[in-house]
């Protein structure tokens, strides 16, 4: 874990946030100047191509805009893959335009309001490109079998697929593959007199009466057994995220995702409970529903506290970087090994390549969509960023830091499913669970009604592929 890794945050925030995509009362924008252009901080042109190697007539001018800073780890990569398709096609010549993060929902729907805007666009994966798909290219008459089946299955097919391999495909992996894990101090492990450690055979992961001991054994030492930052709910999500794993099955996703499934289901009903009772058993940092998402993140490298709920790639770089040799990582326990996913790793590329069908270049735009996840990008993006895309064909044998190694051990040699909140909730059931959650967790509703009021709002949607 030598490079910062910072493509996740930006997306788990941003989703925490987002809002129905709208197109009423839209400024017009045309393919040279848009509305969204006014809030570009930064373009960039690769590789410009002299009059000498091929006329102006030939050249083919491609517009692509993202989110990447040019001059952040994730940004030069990407300026690296512009540059190595121009090498490639030499008629080439691709525009690239950083957009705010925050400003790409709004962003979108001035571009869907005037049907024009750039080629090749990074925008968010899984659900929130549903309301969008009506304006995007199907990339499956562009992508074969033979390119999909270098990545993760389960990530392509909800995140991209949508739960329909035969299908549209909405877009292609955008960035590095990210999972919740546990990060722990390994010294104040030892303090507390915990003696287990994360291993093949135990699949990197306690059991949930392991887990529950090691918090009572911190507790006892007046160690706070886990941190975060609550303010606003946020971080509740990423908890009910990964626990939810160990009761919804497999093909719970899309149910949730059509409503044929319930928020008030018992499955997530028990979900919400085990999360109440972690936090009523005292084992959270005193003040952690009003502590900001950051300075929660930032307690276990401080030694505030013992573990914490982690994103591979964000907020476990600072942690490893601060802490050395006491860094440890393992996975989140099974609660309910019995499920089918309770062991699974809940893996996520926050990024999607996706081609308007305003392109004036569809074909080439979506090459160029397929090409920034191709296998020499993949590893250039482990080289320079250090993180892994979700293919399955990169070198391994340039894996060598020892947290690097367990955190693909985990990737690889586990399940992988998808975050349930990305790719099956709607943008308004996220800001209702963290309200409700803070609720909840301050005894004022019970775990119970916290689901019955996330059902009561997804019944007030009125998305197409809901079902009444």
């Amino acid at each position: 874990m030598k490079k910062i890794f910072l493509v996740s945050f930006t997306a788990i925030i941003v989703l925490s946030m987002i809002v129905t995509l709208s197109i009423t009362g839209c400024k017009t924008a045309t393919t040279e100047t848009t509305a969204a252009e006014s809030t570009a901080t930064e373009t960039t042109t690769v590789s410009e191509t002299t009059a000498a190697e091929t006329s102006a007539e030939e050249i083919i001018e491609i517009n692509l805009w993202d989110t990447n800073l040019p001059d952040t780890p994730n940004g030069q990569w990407l300026m690296g893959v512009i540059a190595d398709y121009e090498a490639e096609h030499p008629n080439v010549k691709i525009t690239y335009t950083q957009q705010p993060s925050l400003e790409m929902s709004a962003i979108m729907a001035t571009l869907l309001a005037a049907k024009a805007g750039p080629d090749v666009m990074g925008y968010w994966p899984g659900i929130n490109m549903f309301p969008i798909a009506d304006s995007l290219v199907d990339l499956s008459k562009y992508a074969t079998n033979d390119i999909l089946d270098q990545y993760i299955p389960s990530i392509i097919s909800t995140y991209y697929y949508l739960y329909d391999n035969s299908g549209k495909l909405l877009g292609m992996p955008n960035g590095g593959l990210g999972f919740h894990l546990i990060q722990y101090s390994k010294k104040l492990f030892k303090e507390a007199g915990i003696t287990w450690e994360p291993t093949a055979e135990n699949k990197y992961r306690m059991t949930w009466e392991e887990f529950l001991n090691a918090c009572d054994a911190l507790k006892a030492k007046g160690i706070t057994p886990i941190a975060w930052g609550n303010n606003g709910g946020s971080m509740s999500q990423w908890y009910f995220d990964v626990m939810s794993l160990n009761y919804l099955e497999k093909d719970d996703w899309k149910k949730i995702f059509t409503g044929e499934q319930k928020f008030n289901d018992p499955k997530y009903v028990e979900t919400a409970t085990k999360l109440y009772d972690l936090y009523k058993r005292g084992y959270f940092n005193e003040g952690g529903l009003t502590l900001g998402w950051n300075e929660g993140l930032n307690m276990v490298n401080k030694g505030q506290a013992a573990m914490q709920d982690a994103f591979w790639g964000y907020n476990t770089e600072w942690a490893y970087t601060e802490m050395k040799d006491d860094y440890g990582i393992m996975l989140w326990p099974a609660i309910n090994p019995s499920n089918s996913t309770a062991f699974a790793v809940e893996s996520i590329i926050p990024g999607a390549a996706i081609v308007p069908i305003w392109s004036k270049h569809p074909d080439i735009a979506a090459d160029i969509a397929i090409f920034i996840s191709s296998t020499g990008e993949a590893q250039k993006y482990f080289d320079i960023v250090g993180g892994f895309s979700g293919r399955k064909d990169f070198d391994k044998s340039t894996i060598t830091d020892p947290v690097d190694k367990m955190a693909w051990d985990m990737i690889s040699n586990n399940e992988n499913y998808p975050s349930v909140q990305d790719i099956s909730w709607p943008p308004e059931i996220i800001p209702e669970f963290s309200g409700q959650s803070i609720e909840m967790l301050n005894g004022k509703i019970t775990p119970q009604e916290f689901c019955d009021r996330l059902q009561t709002r997804f019944e007030e949607l009125e998305y197409p592929w809901i079902i009444k």
